[in-house]
């Protein structure tokens, strides 16, 4: 297996080395050896690219697509739906932005999957108005994938792929069960809207959404390729305005939290320790959902972190056994993969909590703007903390320094 500074070393050097069937990028694993596989699929598929595809909604809007699969006429595949607003255009380039997060369809078609990538409802070039994750974007999903698994290319299975947007869309779809919904992979993603992504400890989480909001509106009002923004400018509008400011149905229909015992689908969570977004989701997802079979990872930062390209030779091992049925070990040992920061090692576990968990109470105190946490109550008082949103250097992921 790689290890981490000669992937480092090859990305910085290599900057195309990430859409490519064996992208530079790490972790693959979230093991220390590399993992019993007795068999995967190989890379042996050249790529046929259908763009620019729609499928009719159940009110007639149609939404348009890009359709990656092995160019293998006759035979049917397995496919993986990646569901966002940020135009599917974007799976095209090697840029490290961060909505570069739908998978390496190179890596997925290359070993016999089929890869479609989704422009949600009124967002890039589909029709409708944009809901963001709300009932009739989840609905959008079922359909979707519905249609995928009927096409003549598919064999009737289907999971997802993709981080973050994608994920959350993955976790929601999952809990309305669609049948020809196999498996999924969720990596990064947050299961409450209000807590873990706007409004963490009832705070607004002003940086994070100028920064999304910026760049939503960069890839759908640029390019002309939107005609109807309306919705899009209203939902974006009443973020940055502070509009739904208490938790309420405007959160809870777009969360999980409340709906993870109705994913019945095989899952696999993840996130690594210092995405605050998102760390919680996994957790939450691993703790709602009920005796499915499932796994999670929680890992380092990738390297690079986009395009999101980590843990994609994991997510073959899942996906070949509920998607082809492949014995690819992926179930053997522990379903827990923990990387222990400072050691820089992974750990198994079996269960989450741990049962060897001693709960301390810690305090939150600091002087001259600098935060503390300890185990001793602090004096009382009280502290000021200077909070600029606009500087902060959460980057999609990236460590704060």
């Amino acid at each position: 297996m790689p290890d981490f500074k000669s992937i480092l070393k090859e990305s910085e050097t290599n900057p195309y080395g990430i859409r490519t069937p064996n992208p530079t990028t790490w972790p693959q694993y979230p093991y220390n050896t590399m993992p019993r596989t007795p068999e995967q699929s190989e890379s042996r598929y050249t790529m046929q690219c259908d763009w620019n595809q729609s499928v009719t909604m159940r009110d007639g809007v149609k939404l348009l697509l890009d359709i990656y699969r092995p160019n293998r006429p006759g035979e049917k595949f397995p496919a993986l739906c990646s569901f966002s607003p940020y135009t599917r255009q974007l799976q095209r380039e090697n840029n490290p932005y961060g909505q570069n997060e739908a998978g390496i369809s190179e890596f997925w078609v290359s070993r016999g999957y089929a890869h479609v990538v989704v422009d949600v409802r009124g967002t890039n070039g589909s029709e409708g108005d944009w809901d963001w994750h709300g009932p009739e974007e989840q609905r959008d999903c079922v359909e979707v994938i519905e249609w995928v698994a009927r096409q003549p290319w598919c064999n009737g299975n289907v999971g997802t792929m993709g981080c973050s947007y994608f994920a959350i869309a993955a976790n929601l779809v999952a809990s309305l069960q669609p049948p020809s919904l196999k498996a999924i992979f969720p990596y990064d993603c947050q299961t409450d809207s209000y807590r873990q992504s706007h409004y963490p400890g009832g705070i607004p989480n002003d940086g994070h959404a100028r920064l999304w909001s910026a760049a939503v509106e960069t890839l759908n009002f640029r390019s002309g390729r939107n005609p109807n923004t309306a919705a899009m400018k209203k939902h974006l509008r009443d973020l940055l305005a502070l509009k739904h400011s208490l938790d309420g149905p405007h959160y809870w229909e777009r969360s999980t939290w409340s709906r993870l015992a109705e994913i019945k689908t095989p899952a696999y969570f993840g996130c690594h320790w210092l995405f605050y977004l998102h760390l919680r989701g996994p957790f939450n997802a691993w703790m709602g959902t009920g005796n499915i079979t499932k796994r999670m990872l929680i890992g380092p930062t990738p390297k690079p972190v986009r395009p999101f390209a980590a843990y994609h030779m994991e997510a073959l091992r899942w996906y070949d056994h509920f998607l082809k049925g492949m014995n690819s070990g992926v179930l053997d040992g522990a379903p827990i993969h923990l990387w222990i920061l400072g050691e820089n090692t992974w750990r198994d576990e079996y269960e989450w909590p741990l049962a060897r968990t001693r709960w301390t109470e810690f305090y939150l105190g600091g002087t001259a703007g600098k935060g503390t946490l300890t185990d001793t109550a602090p004096l009382e008082g009280e502290q000021t903390l200077d909070y600029r949103p606009g500087s902060d250097p959460w980057l999609w992921g990236q460590p704060h320094p």
